[in-house]
């Protein structure tokens, strides 16, 4: 009730405004979907925002910017940007926590999403120890977005000149497979070999297989898995080819219940994207935002649309949307992140029917708000001029300075012909004019009060 409270405040607001305004709603057949005020979440600078499995958890890098800071940044005067931090955020209850990870400003992080919903595998990669030149740190870790506690898969593993080191999770299966690839560099390239150090591990972080395979040619894997998620799929790039030209390129496939790589001449075809069955998706349209009469910028507005043309295809849920953002997987709310902070606004949903006769209850009653208002303005005109009301041909510039706004007169057909209020013997069931609305009208009367009154 709450929630339609404020949608019939919304439309009342809509439909009362001076200038147009968009859409406060979105209607897909016989649903509507209105977006409530956004509320901000953190005071954090965030960086990146990413949904995890489920929708209840995201993660995101962040930055704790204090306010001394910033009043120091404007001033010009020199700082030192705080560490990013990888946060959880439970959008169950809008709780924001660290993730505890070791790390420091030159180490990259990445969270990616498992098949279940409360873990995550977070991979941090960046230069080694101090003294070490060349050598590439990556290590892995299984992070519980419950408690934001984490878990070290083996330890920190050393990238020294070819070697490459990656983390694979698979979307559908509970494991994470951590892929060492080392290329055998020869003089001839029809010797050339690749190595794959293969470990894989469940999502409690505990190492269940690891094997060493070793195929021809350079070979590399680029996160597509296959048969629903049970093989990791990569190219083999022959000697003398060039990569991705048919006919050159060769398939390796990874088998994490072998932990092995194999060369296959068997086509497998990459998992196809999830379908995306939610009636509504997120759009961004550039749009010029005015700060004052001599300010403006151009941003970016954040639309909650229809993906199919409705009645009321698109509803602006943010004017200036200048960062990540998602709709939750049940379309209960939308996450954004503006001026570096996270926002949030809740969807509701309702019956279209029913809103469909509270958009009209309230253009109704802003219809009979305006003709109530142009009644009194009326009557300010007749005491300034000897009680006399305008006729229809002079109303419009007689009780224009009266009123706040000329705004309420659009749609005011005027219906007196004029004359002394004395002389109407009953003022009060007398019409001057009216506003039509859909199943009626709006009149106004003599004694300055207005009521509806529907179509016979």
């Amino acid at each position: 009730m709450r929630g339609w409270n404020l949608c019939w405040i919304g439309l009342s607001a809509v439909y009362a405004t001076a200038q147009p305004a968009p859409n406060p709603f979105v209607v897909v057949d016989r649903d509507v979907f209105f977006a409530e005020p956004a509320r901000q979440v953190s005071d954090l600078t965030v960086g990146s925002l990413t949904p995890m499995t489920g929708g209840r958890y995201a993660v995101m890098m962040a930055t704790d910017v204090p306010k001394r800071f910033l009043e120091k940044a404007l001033k010009g005067a020199p700082v030192s940007m705080p560490a990013r931090k990888c946060m959880v955020w439970d959008t169950s209850n809008d709780k924001v926590y660290p993730v505890q990870l070791d790390t420091n400003v030159s180490e990259a992080v990445q969270v990616e999403p498992t098949s279940d919903p409360s873990v995550g595998i977070a991979t941090v990669s960046g230069p080694g120890p101090s003294g070490s030149d060349g050598v590439w740190s990556t290590r892995s870790f299984r992070v519980d977005f419950s408690t934001g506690a984490v878990r070290a898969f083996g330890g920190p593993t050393a990238q020294e000149g070819p070697v490459i080191v990656q983390t694979f999770v698979s979307p559908t299966k509970p494991f994470a497979v951590r892929v060492g690839i080392k290329v055998e560099r020869t003089v001839d390239p029809a010797d050339r070999t690749t190595q794959f150090d293969v470990e894989v591990f469940d999502l409690e972080g505990k190492s269940v297989r690891k094997n060493r395979s070793t195929v021809k040619g350079a070979a590399f894997f680029d996160g597509r898995w296959g048969a629903g998620g049970t093989v990791l799929l990569g190219t083999q790039v022959k000697a003398g080819g060039v990569q991705n030209v048919e006919g050159v390129n060769g398939r390796i496939v990874l088998d994490p219940s072998k932990a092995t790589v194999v060369e296959t001449a068997e086509k497998f075809d990459p998992d196809p994207e999830p379908v995306d069955v939610l009636p509504l998706t997120l759009e961004l349209h550039e749009h010029v935002l005015t700060v004052d009469k001599e300010t403006s910028r151009p941003v970016q507005g954040l639309w909650l649309a229809a993906k199919k043309h409705t009645e009321s295809t698109r509803a602006l849920v943010a004017a200036d949307c200048s960062g990540p953002h998602f709709l939750a997987p049940d379309m209960s709310f939308v996450a954004y992140v503006s001026g570096g902070r996270l926002f949030r606004s809740e969807i509701l949903k309702g019956d279209y029917e029913i809103f469909r006769q509270a958009k009209l209850a309230a253009e109704r009653t802003v219809a009979l708000s305006n003709a109530k208002q142009v009644a009194l303005a009326a009557l300010l005109f007749a005491s300034d001029n000897k009680d006399r009301l305008p006729g229809t041909g002079e109303f419009s510039s007689s009780v224009m300075p009266y009123l706040k706004n000329d705004r309420l007169l659009d749609g005011f057909v005027w219906t007196f012909q004029g004359g002394n209020i004395s002389d109407v013997k009953e003022p009060a069931k007398t019409e001057i004019g009216y506003i039509t609305v859909p199943g009626g009208r709006c009149v106004a009367y003599v004694d300055g009060h207005a009521r509806y009154v529907k179509d016979p």
